[in-house]
């Protein structure tokens, strides 16, 4: 008996369930209304938290235990059958699971417990019980149709199926297949064939990889975009929304867009291919009102002829500013970069303002220092006159600095005034079309508000740098660097003519330009022969009367151009004739040796760029 004694011990002592033996204590109605502690081991203490409860009530130790604990255990003393339950303990905030059993003679109404501590467990059943409501709840609900499949797979271990493990409601909304008929079947079962793009994602998923698919199918006739995730290594969840709208208006704005941006590029590509016929009749204004004006000095209409000029210059400003933008975004500009002083660029271009700044009362700086650099001079003149012009626009009074300098192995280009200013918010906006800041209305005396886009495109082009700082009130500061890949030049020696020209050979198809033409010349001191064509320009090269310099067209039909036609002429006088192209078409480049004038010209600078080529 002492042996079994021990033996007991020694189990109750290794156990690692809580055990414990308890008398229960009836009142005088024969109720159940408390027990007594009589044997506990060691795991009851730690599962529930009662210190030292041998011959001590539970009343006494928990107070506000529940009543079902003594009912249950006082059945089991009476009855003797044993009881297998869980219950929760709200005095000990445990849960147990409790096997317990009455012991020795039915009239000591004791019953032995053996319980486990399953908090922990119910706490994790609870929360996978909320888990599984929420998600069934968002399951049931979503919009998005979800799907979990297990993939199938080919004898080498490809995926080339999936068979559908659960669908969400919306399945059946977005595909038009009911639970019934997609669960437990393959895709293609249910759907027939299969775009690759799918099966694709299906195999990255085998490998453990997420995507995110936008596709077409075709049995359905709808795009859907899919995030599929994998879950296992055959089993995969599939999120899926109907984008076929979306799609569908994409489609309609990316066709939208390709028909603004075709006709935007034919606006641009008529206007870049209509600038010589544009430019021929401006041409001839030009001329004519120069003629005119210098017969009329002195007339009582002089000032008439004063007005019809300046507003010709306001159209040929206008005029010239919409041709370049259109070349530009036509792509017909092409660059010719050659080796070129940029300070005599400048020089020529300060020379011709400066009686525009002091007609304003402005004073013209110039702070040039020598500066070659690779450049397109035609391009190059065409950014520096805008931001003169711009300058000379906007600045009432004070000045304008024109300054070059050599920043290491850049050199860089300023035009500085004292004009209104711009304020912060504005600087950007500046470099778009047709914007005028500050103005409410758009004047047309200040041009449409295109100068300063087409310096910005021709920045871009040219890989220019372009900046600008500006204090309202207190003027602004345009800074273009031309970067040390075009800098880098060595002065070349401008070629010399061989002789001082006086009598000029003009060649043009166009009687009006060669009547103009003709009249100006003829005004500025030089002897002119004319020629509508290139074989009779020719004839006029030998003979005393021999033209010194040639003014010519670019476009003078058949096989000639007006370069060809000017190294045709040297070739068969054996002299290096001073050459000047003059064409409405901005893509035509100098020759060797040779210059060119864009259409519409101003007279003063006709007559300087010959006297330039013939001294």
């Amino acid at each position: 008996m002492h042996d079994r004694e021990q033996i007991f011990r020694a189990l109750l002592g290794t156990m690692d369930q809580g055990f414990c033996i308890v008398e229960v204590i009836f009142d005088e109605l024969d109720q159940p209304v408390d027990y007594r502690f009589v044997e506990v081991n060691g795991a009851f203490e730690r599962d529930t938290g009662l210190q030292g409860a041998v011959g001590r009530r539970m009343r006494e130790m928990r107070p506000d235990h529940e009543e079902s604990w003594f009912q249950t255990y006082g059945r089991i003393a009476r009855t003797g059958v044993s009881e297998r339950f869980e219950s929760y303990a709200a005095a000990l905030r445990r849960w147990y699971d409790v096997h317990a059993i009455r012991v020795g003679a039915p009239e000591l109404h004791r019953v032995a417990i053996v319980f486990d501590d399953v908090t922990s467990r119910k706490a994790a059943e609870t929360a996978l019980r909320q888990s599984e409501a929420r998600f069934r709840m968002l399951f049931d609900s979503m919009s998005e149709g979800f799907v979990i499949a297990d993939l199938l797979r080919d004898a080498t271990g490809q995926v080339y199926d999936l068979r559908y493990v659960e669908v969400s409601p919306s399945f059946q909304r977005l595909t038009g297949r009911t639970p019934q008929q997609v669960v437990g079947h393959t895709t293609r079962e249910v759907f027939g064939e299969v775009e690759d793009h799918w099966v694709e994602t299906w195999r990255q998923a085998g490998r453990g990889i997420h995507s995110r698919t936008e596709g077409y199918s075709g049995a359905l006739g709808q795009w859907f975009q899919a995030s599929t995730t994998p879950l296992s290594e055959n089993r995969i969840a599939v999120l899926f929304t109907d984008i076929s709208e979306q799609h569908r208006r994409e489609l309609g704005l990316k066709d939208a867009r390709t028909k603004a941006e075709a006709a935007s590029a034919s606006k641009s590509k008529f206007l870049a291919a209509a600038s010589h016929d544009l430019r021929q009749p401006v041409q001839s204004l030009i001329l004519f009102a120069q003629v005119l004006a210098s017969r009329l000095a002195g007339h009582p209409a002089e000032p008439v002829v004063a007005k019809m000029s300046g507003a010709l210059d306001t159209f040929t400003d206008l005029l010239d500013s919409l041709l370049d933008i259109s070349k530009l975004d036509a792509g017909l500009v092409v660059p010719d970069v050659r080796a070129h002083p940029v300070t005599a660029i400048l020089q020529e271009l300060a020379d011709a303002y400066q009686p525009r700044m002091a007609a304003k009362g402005l004073r013209l700086k110039r702070h040039l220092t020598d500066a070659w650099a690779m450049v397109d001079a035609t391009l190059l003149r065409r950014i520096v006159s805008n931001l003169l012009d711009n300058a000379l626009k906007y600045t009432p009074q004070g000045g304008v600095l024109l300054a070059c300098h050599r920043v290491g192995e850049m050199v860089r280009i300023e035009v500085v005034d004292t004009g209104v200013g711009i304020p912060a918010e504005h600087l950007d906006a500046i470099f778009e079309e047709f914007v005028q800041v500050g103005e409410i209305g758009r004047e047309h005396k200040q041009g449409m508000g295109l100068g300063l886009a087409t310096v910005k495109r021709l920045a871009n082009l040219l890989n220019y740098s372009l900046s600008v700082r500006s204090c309202p009130g207190h003027g602004s500061r345009f800074t273009v660097d031309i970067p040390p890949t075009a800098a880098r030049a060595n002065p070349e020696a401008a070629p010399a003519a061989d002789t001082i020209a006086r009598r000029v050979l003009v060649v043009d198809d166009d009687s009006t330009i060669v009547e103009g033409m003709k009249a100006l010349l003829e005004a500025a001191g030089y002897e002119v022969l004319t020629a509508s064509q290139a074989e009779e320009a020719l004839t006029l090269l030998q003979g005393e009367r021999a033209p010194d310099a040639v003014v010519t067209d670019f476009r003078l039909g058949g096989a000639f151009t007006g370069i060809r036609l000017i190294e045709e002429a040297r070739r068969r006088t054996g002299r290096k004739l001073p050459g000047l192209v003059i064409t409405g078409d901005t893509t035509v480049r100098p020759g060797a040796e040779i210059s060119v004038l864009h259409k519409p010209v101003p007279p003063e600078l006709l007559t300087k760029a010959l006297a330039d080529i013939c001294h």
